[in-house]
């Protein structure tokens, strides 16, 4: 080989080798981040517990100054900016204080890219939920098991840790953007303070600006004396298969327990006869009607769903209560038999005055438009009584309404006003109950103040269109004054219309 020919194999060689020369660590583009992260204000320390794709959370009480706080952090890039400015490790100031987005911290890596980190602080309890795989959750029938459960309580300790299933719920609010969801956890357990039990339900309240009309209204609820149980809740951040969710509301499931519907539960296989056969049964009259077992009654053409029990129940189960609720219309729809009063041993009265007053004050007809999640419940040897009330997201707490609203077509109430002594009564309980629905005013000012920082991120995150409550366009802080003094008012009516039956 001549001499020529050798220096172009050299050369050859040198190209060869140089294109499969692998790369120095250094050459290799990187995106640096975070290794911790905490708060202060002066006069605490709050340390992030989850740093991961992209986001930061961190717990800070209600009630601090957001205004200025240091962030100390350790980081293996070249340097972090918030919004273009440098920060130096537990020495710059940032204003965490804005009112609709978290706050957006820059880590810069030695090669000069950036990886965007948003820093979320709450002050609401974190509820992580991760599905097998990331599983969707993509209707409402079917379980998803094996997912998990962990909350988070606002100081930050583990409050909740556990296998659960999951799946939609709802009827309209299902066919929202933001979905609600249904839990089954693997056993019994206190939520929250909550007493223990495996079933809690997870509402979205899209279509409600202010997030509470649910839980002004059940905040009304627990404040009777006669409907027995009222769910309880708890306003929380839903964080699902890793991503944040925003607002929920975490409350106890309608069904019969000790510590919900307080009545007998139904032992199907035995309970056919004599006194067993009486109860338990919870029903929910509602226009949708779709439980397996249903009907319709004789005279008002209610619809009502058989809830509980609602597996392997007898034929002479379902005709008892059947009976017994078509039985009971009859007594009513029959001006003799009402003036009589017949009724009065099949129907509590003082729990279905309770329930009315609780519409009329939170202003849903509910009960009189097609009959809308209305529950009733009977237990062994007792009267069909009302409750527990649900369902308050959409056309409630608005401004400016100046008559009853379920007075006439709601359930029997049309029968029950022509009872004189229905009516006495019900003036009587107005009477008696009127300080305790005054003191909600001070709940709804509780609950605006509780879930305020929670609801400007919620807001952005999910802007509705649904215009059913009037305030869908205003701001947190003034669709949340706008419910308080619609309910201010609304006690005032109701004195009027009350005292002039």
């Amino acid at each position: 080989m001549d001499t020529f020919s050798k220096y172009c194999l050299f050369l050859l060689l040198l190209l060869v080798l140089s294109c499969t020369k692998e790369k120095g660590p250094q050459e290799i583009p990187v995106l640096a981040g975070f290794q911790s992260f905490s708060l202060s204000d002066g006069d605490a320390v709050y340390n992030a517990f989850e740093i991961a794709d992209g986001h930061i959370y961190v717990s800070v009480p209600n009630g601090k100054d957001l205004r200025y706080l240091k962030a100390t952090f350790l980081h293996d890039g070249k340097a972090v900016y918030v919004d273009k400015r440098e920060q130096e490790s537990g020495v710059t100031l940032v204003d965490f204080s804005r009112s609709t987005a978290p706050v957006r911290y820059n880590v810069v890596s030695k090669q000069g890219r950036e990886n965007h980190y948003d820093v979320f602080l709450f002050d609401l309890p974190v509820v992580y939920i991760d599905t097998p795989g990331g599983q969707e959750i993509v209707d409402k029938e079917n379980w998803i098991p094996e997912a998990s459960i962990r909350i988070i309580d606002t100081d930050g300790s583990v409050a909740l840790e556990s296998g659960t299933s999951i799946k939609g719920r709802g009827n309209t609010t299902w066919e929202y953007p933001k979905k609600p969801y249904t839990l089954k956890l693997d056993s019994k357990q206190k939520v929250l303070g909550m007493p223990a039990d495996k079933r809690w339900n997870l509402l979205a309240n899209w279509a409600d600006r202010t997030l509470m009309r649910n839980t002004a209204a059940l905040a009304i609820s627990a404040r009777t004396k006669h409907l027995e149980w009222t769910p309880r809740g708890r306003h929380v951040e839903v964080i699902l298969n890793g991503r944040y969710l925003g607002n929920y509301y975490l409350c106890e499931h309608i069904k019969i327990a000790k510590n919900r519907i307080p009545i007998r539960e139904m032992d199907t296989a035995k309970d056919i006869e004599g006194e067993a056969l009486t109860g338990g049964y919870m029903l929910e009259i509602d226009s949708h009607f779709d439980e397996p077992l249903k009907f319709r009654t004789p005279i008002r053409n209610l619809p009502v769903n058989l809830k509980s029990p609602d597996t392997d129940v007898r034929d002479v189960q379902f005709n008892y209560i059947r009976d017994y609720i078509n039985t009971l219309e009859s007594m009513l729809a029959d001006e003799a038999r009402l003036e009589a009063r017949e009724y009065a041993d099949y129907l509590d009265i003082d729990s279905f005055i309770d329930y009315f007053l609780v519409h009329e004050l939170a202003e849903y007809s509910g009960p009189a438009d097609d009959a809308y999640s209305s529950h009733v419940y009977k237990d062994m040897s007792g009267k069909l009584k009302a409750g527990p009330v649900w369902d308050f997201d959409r056309t409630t707490f608005k401004p400016n309404v100046t008559k009853f609203l379920n007075a006439g077509n709601a359930l029997w109430y049309g029968y029950l006003f022509k009872d004189p002594v229905f009516v006495a009564r019900l003036k009587e309980k107005w009477a008696e109950s009127k300080p305790e629905f005054e003191k909600v005013v001070g709940d709804i000012e509780d609950i605006t103040y509780e879930i305020r920082r929670s609801a400007r991120y919620t807001i952005k995150m999910w802007p509705t269109d649904s215009r059913d409550n009037g305030d869908e366009t205003m701001s947190f802080d003034d669709a949340a004054l706008r419910l308080k003094n619609a309910y201010a008012e609304r006690i005032k009516t109701l004195d009027v219309l009350i005292g002039s039956l």
